[in-house]
C-alpha cells in the first residue's frame, strides 16, 4: 500500500485494505480505528496488547500500510485527527466535556515527557553534562518566540550554577557570540526543527573556534548533523501552533536534566554559588532554600 497523500482519508483507505491484511495486523488496524485518539498516544507494547498481538506486528502493519515504522504512522493519524476535530489539540474532539479537555491536555503532554525519555542518548547527555561541568564559558542560542524564551532560562539557571553564561536570540548577536568562542568553551543550540540558516551559521562559526556545540533539536536536522553532541526527540506535530506546548516542555526537561547533572558534578561549588545567592537575594523576598521561618509562613 503506497504513502497516503496529505488530503486524503487514512482511516477509510485502511478500511478498504483491510481483507488484504494478515489477521494479526487486521487486529492493530481495528485499535487504530477503533480509539484513534488513544492509539497515538499508546506505546507500542499497550497497542499490542488491545490489539492481542505482539509488538513487532504493530511495527508489520505500519509497513503493510506504507509507513516506516510506528512513530511515523503515528504523525499521520495526527493529522488526520486534526483534520477532522476542532483543530485546537491533535487529542481532543469537538465532543469533549471540559473534563476530558483537561485530561487529554494534561496526558498527552505527560505521554510525549515519556516518549523524549525512551528516545534520549544517555551517553550524549553524559558528555553533554561533561562538558558544560568543565567550561569557562556558555553561550545559549535560540530562534523564535519558544526556542528564545529556552534559551534564557536556560541561560539564568546555569548564571545560578556559577557559570559564565550568556543568551543570544538575535542572529547577528549569535555570530558576534561565535566568532569570540575558543576551544574551552560551549554553545547550546535550541531549535525544535533545527533548519534555521542563520542559526547553522553561528553554530559553523562557533565549531570553527572549536567550541563545542550542544544541539537541542529533531532527528536528521541540519542542527543535529551540526553538533557535536546532539540531544533529539521527535514528537507529533502540533495542530495549531508551530512548536507545540509538548515540544516546549520536552526542551525544558532536557534543560532541566543538563542544570541537575552539572550542579550534581559540580557539587559544593554550584551549591555554595546557590547560598550565596540565597543571602544576597533573600531580604528581597527571592529564596532558592527557603527556610523554617519561609514555611511556616507559606503555612
Amino acid at each position: 500500500m503506497a504513502k497516503q497523500e496529505p488530503d486524503s482519508d487514512l482511516f477509510a483507505l485502511i478500511r478498504a485494505r483491510l481483507p488484504e491484511l494478515a489477521d494479526a495486523q487486521r487486529s492493530v488496524a481495528r485499535v487504530f480505528l477503533d480509539d484513534p485518539e488513544w492509539a497515538m498516544q499508546a506505546h507500542v507494547s499497550d497497542i499490542a496488547a488491545r490489539a492481542g498481538v505482539s509488538d513487532p506486528t504493530v511495527g508489520r502493519f505500519c509497513r503493510a500500510v506504507g509507513y516506516e515504522g510506528l512513530r511515523e504512522f503515528k504523525l499521520q493519524v495526527a493529522q488526520q485527527i486534526a483534520r477532522g476535530s476542532a483543530a485546537l489539540h491533535r487529542t481532543v474532539t469537538a465532543k469533549d466535556s471540559v473534563g476530558k479537555i483537561v485530561s487529554k491536555v494534561l496526558r498527552s503532554s505527560a505521554d510525549s515527557l515519556l516518549d523524549v525519555e525512551r528516545q534520549l542518548p544517555l551517553e550524549r547527555i553524559e558528555r553533554a553534562i561533561a562538558a558544560l561541568v568543565n567550561t569557562a564559558r556558555v553561550d545559549c542560542y535560540g530562534v523564535g518566540t519558544t526556542s528564545g524564551f529556552i534559551a534564557t532560562d536556560a541561560q539564568s539557571r546555569l548564571v545560578r550554577m556559577g557559570l559564565h553564561a550568556q543568551a543570544y536570540t538575535d542572529a547577528n548577536m549569535q555570530l558576534f557570540s561565535a566568532a569570540t568562542l575558543g576551544p574551552s568553551d560551549v554553545v547550546i543550540a535550541i531549535s525544535h526543527f533545527g533548519r534555521m540558516p542563520f542559526l547553522l551559521e553561528a553554530v559553523a562559526v562557533a565549531k570553527e573556534r572549536g567550541a563545542i556545540v550542544i544541539g537541542i533539536c529533531e532527528p536528521g536536522t541540519p542542527l543535529a548533523d551540526a553538533s557535536d553532541i546532539a540531544l533529539t526527540f521527535s514528537l507529533p506535530p502540533s495542530v495549531n501552533v508551530y512548536v507545540g506546548s509538548d515540544a516546549c516542555l520536552a526542551h525544558l526537561a532536557i534543560i532541566d536534566i543538563l542544570i541537575v547533572g552539572v550542579t550534581l558534578r559540580r557539587g559544593a561549588t554550584s551549591l555554595g554559588q546557590l547560598r550565596r545567592l540565597q543571602d544576597i537575594l533573600s531580604p528581597h523576598g527571592l529564596e532558592f532554600f527557603p527556610t523554617t521561618k519561609a514555611k511556616k509562613r507559606k503555612n
